[in-house]
């Protein structure tokens, strides 16, 4: 299944990039830890309702975020593209190296 949802930390904060299939509601669960402790069980810490009064789609299809890896939430951010497709031979822009 595609990636639906982009996750990004800039100066202590986290931002929630999605695109959604369809219209109608989703719910957003969000987990998480302080990030000293070492647990492997995430509590869940808040969840949302969404209403999506429009869906991202591109020629029918919704276009994926590209896929995250575990460093990624470190200090990454992706500056462009956020919509549409990046192109063969083209470059995105992020605002830091990936780890």
């Amino acid at each position: 299944m595609y990636d639906v949802k982009l996750q990004q930390t800039r100066r202590k904060k986290v931002f929630f990039l999605v695109r959604f299939p369809r219209t109608g509601f989703f719910k957003l669960e969000l987990y998480a830890l302080p990030a000293n402790d070492r647990s492997d069980y995430l509590p869940n810490v808040c969840n949302y309702l969404i209403e999506a009064s429009k869906c991202n789609q591109l020629h029918g299809q919704v276009m994926p975020f590209p896929k995250q890896f575990d460093h990624w939430c470190r200090g990454c951010y992706l500056k462009t593209p956020t919509e549409g497709i990046l192109g063969l031979g083209e470059n995105g822009r992020l605002s830091s190296k990936p780890p």
